[in-house]
């Protein structure tokens, strides 16, 4: 099998568990918000916020590091990676500590701090989990597929099973901690095939190293994480846990968008690790393919979300979410820019320039912070929202300028002005077909915005099966 049949197998592997991650996904989390409630739900929203915090400091790029390294040497796969799952197993256990301190110290409502206590050993089964990097360097999706399908499945059994004999927000947070364990435990059976994972395996030089290398894309991380989720944690202060769940319906909703650039810049990511240096030409084709599919993705979950936001929110979350659609109106710009950047940051980290990226976020975080103190106090979550998207524009701006100028990887955006085109007259005919019921009027824009841009050449078939004419 070829690099361009590898690379479209597992991009449709993932895009299909990521369809049905979109469907489980928002599922699960339209029963736990209409069963908790605005203000409970807002507590739920505070405690992924929370823990995303330690998540990203647990991992702090070493996991980007250790695909890339595994990836340019397989042979040394097991003893590194035994390293790296000790390490960050250790990480874990302090982390959980670490957070259960802050949750003690801080005055929580006493149902917040339990789900808080009883979700925490999830980093621990996050850290151990680390072994699915052997699958991403092997380009094995297909197991990576298969144990994010059990989380998924299971993640969702034990929410209807909570929701079932109304258990609360605790057991709302067990659901998630049992699910991860499922997921963990699946991908140590199929790691057996391809490696040995020894552990404890302690090399702290490695570590040091390894952590050394880490070190811009951990800052970045984190920096990303602040940008993320303080305007939770701003609003939680400010005012308080309803408009927190209002405003995480529509941060949710966003990161439904996010599956398919994920999907594609997973399968993408060690192909340009390998092209790197040694194929300029292929690595620039890469460079914009993967935009050119991403601009034409983007530009339609923009329409749709700002055409049936309203209907969406009402019919996952009920009419007491409905305000929810004005955020979530804004939001969709901030998740078009990381549909037309990701892959432009991505190559900043292959070029080991991600320093750059780094630099980036910390005036992106920093910028954040000022908007949103100066913008919640006066619009609430709007205001939140407002701030998101006019960072991750400025943000996205400078990766474009870097990538242009230093790495001399220009992008041609003739394929996003013709999706923007699409995107436009798709909007128009909604807008008089507004009155027609969603699942009649939602076909007819896909539909619509589809023939567009087969008319318009904003897509082609090499485009969808991505990357390279030849064999890398």
């Amino acid at each position: 099998m070829n690099t361009r049949q590898i690379v479209a197998k597992n991009t449709l592997l993932q895009i299909g568990l990521n369809f049905f991650n979109l469907f489980a996904g928002l599922y699960s989390i339209s029963l736990i918000a209409k069963y908790l409630g605005k203000g409970t739900f807002g507590k739920y929203g505070f405690i992924t916020s929370f823990y995303a915090f330690f998540l990203t400091f647990l991992d702090f790029g070493i996991s980007t590091v250790a695909l890339r390294e595994v990836s340019k040497a397989r042979e040394k796969a097991g003893i590194f990676l035994s390293n790296l799952i000790t390490f960050k197993f250790i990480l874990s256990v302090i982390m959980v500590f670490v957070a259960l301190a802050i949750a003690n110290i801080f005055p929580f409502p006493q149902d917040l701090k339990l789900a808080i206590l009883f979700y925490s050993p999830v980093l621990i089964f996050i850290a151990l989990g680390s072994v699915q990097t052997i699958f991403s360097a092997d380009l094995r999706y297909e197991y990576i597929v298969s144990a994010s399908f059990s989380w998924r499945f299971f993640s969702l059994l034990f929410v209807v099973l909570s929701i079932r004999f109304n258990l609360g927000l605790t057991a709302i947070a067990v659901s998630f901690l049992l699910a991860e364990m499922v997921k963990c435990l699946s991908l140590y059976i199929y790691a057996g095939k391809f490696i040995k994972v020894r552990l404890p395996t302690i090399n702290i030089r490695l570590w040091l190293t390894v952590i050394n290398s880490a070190l811009p894309i951990g800052i970045t991380a984190v920096l990303i994480t602040i940008m993320r989720n303080t305007d939770v944690l701003m609003l939680t202060k400010m005012k308080g846990f309803a408009e927190v769940g209002i405003y995480t319906v529509s941060t949710r909703l966003c990161d439904v968008g996010l599956t398919l650039p994920l999907a594609l810049i997973g399968s993408v990511f060690p192909l340009m690790a390998k092209t790197y240096k040694e194929d300029l030409s292929a690595l620039r084709n890469i460079h914009q393919k993967t935009f050119d599919i991403l601009s034409v993705c983007g530009a339609l979950f923009v329409v749709l979300t700002l055409a049936f936001a309203d209907k969406l929110v009402v019919l996952l979350f009920g009419a007491d979410f409905i305000a929810s659609a004005a955020s979530l109106k804004i939001l969709v710009f901030s998740t078009l820019f990381v549909y037309l950047a990701i892959g432009s940051g991505t190559l900043l980290v292959v070029a080991d320039r991600q320093i750059l990226n780094m630099y980036f976020y910390l005036f992106g975080a920093a910028l954040n912070i000022i908007l949103n103190l100066i913008l919640i106090p006066r619009f609430g979550f709007v205001g939140a929202a407002i701030s998101n998207v006019i960072t991750m524009f400025l943000v996205v701006a400078l990766t474009f300028y870097f990538v242009s100028r230093k790495l001399k990887m220009p992008l041609e955006i003739k394929k996003l002005r013709k999706a923007v085109l699409a995107g436009a007259i798709t909007l128009i005919v909604l807008f008089c077909l507004k009155g027609l019921n969603l699942f009649i009027s939602m076909p007819i824009g896909i539909l619509t915005y589809a023939i567009l841009i087969i008319h318009l050449k904003a897509i082609e078939i090499e485009d969808i099966i991505l990357l390279v004419k030849r064999k890398i």
